[in-house]
């Protein structure tokens, strides 16, 4: 990982520690001109260091999150964005500061390595309609959808009995797990990963997880987002990709994107 890309991420980890909203707030809570602050500084719309009393920056910030999500860029925080801002999501920073997007979609770096190992550490509680098996069934088939389009991929799974650590290691934990990058309980983030050469991936435990359903947070979609990072692609900014960071439900028969496609390619060509 290159040096400043580890440095933002740090920083991006300590404020999860800090910060309560992530794309979501409690039951009955109002959502304030503060909470959009603490957004933008989350996911890379606003530097830390940004003055929260000027109204300029304000604006662009917004700006920022409607360009990004597809929105009408009025820079006002009307009812529109901040349903955006509230909607469940992937817990990843959308925009890195020393990045300059070129592309819909942004890249870490590949692993130096295609034959990858991969290990599931745990299962999560609470399911609507999922079993251990189903589970494994859906990480597979998420590595896989991967691998289609950039077949020099082969994935093996280690046991989670091994005592050998896998490249991309995948568990479900709840709250503050010990990476920096707390999760918030039911609703707000969904999970989160780290690119090459970390390979953690994490799943929010305290999420009621499904299958083939409306109800509860679809795994399906999720995994395979995850997964993206922990292969080295970024947010897109393209609605219906599978890397666009806002949860958008249960999708019949879940593909790749043409921006997915091109992604995935650019960091393992063909």
């Amino acid at each position: 990982m290159k040096p400043w890309m580890a440095a933002y991420l740090i920083s991006i980890a300590t404020a999860c520690c800090i910060f309560f909203l992530v794309g979501g707030l409690p039951a009955g809570k109002r959502f304030t001109k503060k909470d959009a602050y603490r957004y933008f500084k989350k996911f890379g719309y606003m530097k830390m260091s940004d003055d929260e009393n000027s109204n300029v920056t304000f604006r662009r910030s917004v700006e920022k999150v409607q360009k990004f999500a597809g929105a009408n860029q009025t820079g006002d925080l009307n009812d529109e964005t901040i349903n955006l801002l509230m909607t469940p999501r992937c817990q990843n920073p959308d925009v890195f500061e020393k990045k300059n997007r070129t592309k819909r979609f942004l890249l870490a770096e590949p692993w130096p390595s295609t034959n990858l190992t991969y290990k599931l550490a745990n299962y999560p509680n609470k399911t609507i309609n999922l079993t251990n098996s189903g589970i494994d069934k859906i990480i597979r088939n998420s590595l896989a959808t991967w691998a289609i389009y950039a077949p020099k991929l082969s994935f093996s799974l280690i046991s989670s009995t091994s005592s050998r650590k896998a490249v991309i290691n995948l568990k479900f934990a709840r709250l503050d797990h010990g990476d920096g990058s707390s999760f918030d309980g039911p609703g707000g983030v969904l999970a989160h990963a780290f690119y090459p050469t970390d390979g953690e991936v994490h799943f929010d435990a305290d999420e009621s997880w499904s299958t083939a359903t409306n109800s509860g947070a679809n795994f399906d979609w999720v995994a395979i987002h995850e997964i993206g990072h922990a292969l080295g692609l970024d947010h897109s900014s393209v609605k219906g990709s599978i890397m666009y960071p806002y949860y958008t439900g249960f999708k019949a028969n879940l593909t790749l994107s043409l921006d997915d496609i091109a992604g995935i390619q650019e960091l393992y060509p063909v």
